[in-house]
């Protein structure tokens, strides 16, 4: 896991801890899904992690 971000300029208190909210592969799955209007269908039998990776091989920017 990568190192916590710094805390945003425009924050006044922060109780992070550095810690910043991590997307599961499910919740981008279903974001991608509903946002970009990609059916269930297509991705129909694969979990969520190959779901992503297929995601990004199809050219969707989801690593970050």
């Amino acid at each position: 896991m990568s190192a916590p971000s710094p805390v945003p300029p425009d924050v006044r208190v922060d109780r992070s801890g550095g810690l910043r909210a991590i997307a599961t592969n499910h919740a981008v799955r279903r974001y991608v899904e509903r946002s970009l209007g990609i059916g269930e269908d297509a991705l129909a039998g694969l979990d969520d992690a190959k779901a992503v990776e297929a995601l990004y091989a199809a050219g969707y920017h989801v690593k970050a």
